[in-house]
């Protein structure tokens, strides 16, 4: 009995040695050297047409983890994803979250991402349709 609490105690010692103090963090836990892209679909849209906002969310060359939430908000427009609203909370899929953003007048929008401490903004010029 004495042996066999020993071998035990022995391989415990050994699992909690194997240990680095690093432990695992919720999808979207954030460190250094992370890194947020902005792509858009239109740049110069025309009033009430749809625009695709994709950010990718990195650390170097690995996407962070499928669920990773991101903030997106504008201050002009809506997400037209999930009605009008001016800030959502999308998850990443293979990287990446996405949104569209419509407006119904003319100017510039800028539409920030962000996750944690870090984030990324771009902006968005609508204009009047038809000719100049």
């Amino acid at each position: 009995m004495r042996q066999t609490i020993c071998v035990a105690l022995t391989g415990f010692i050994f699992v909690l040695a194997g240990c680095n103090g690093e432990s695992p963090t919720a999808p979207g836990g954030f460190s250094a050297g992370r890194e947020i892209t902005l792509f858009v679909s239109n740049a110069q849209p025309i009033v009430d047409s749809h625009v695709v906002v994709s950010a990718t969310i990195a650390a170097g060359a690995e996407p962070v983890a499928d669920g990773t939430p991101v903030r997106f908000t504008t201050d002009l427009g809506t997400f037209s994803d999930n009605g009008s609203i001016q800030k959502l909370v999308v998850t990443t899929v293979g990287g990446a979250a996405k949104v569209t953003l419509t407006a119904a007048h003319p100017g510039a929008a800028t539409v920030t991402a962000s996750l944690n401490q870090v984030q990324k903004s771009v902006r968005i010029v609508f204009t009047e349709g038809g000719i100049p």
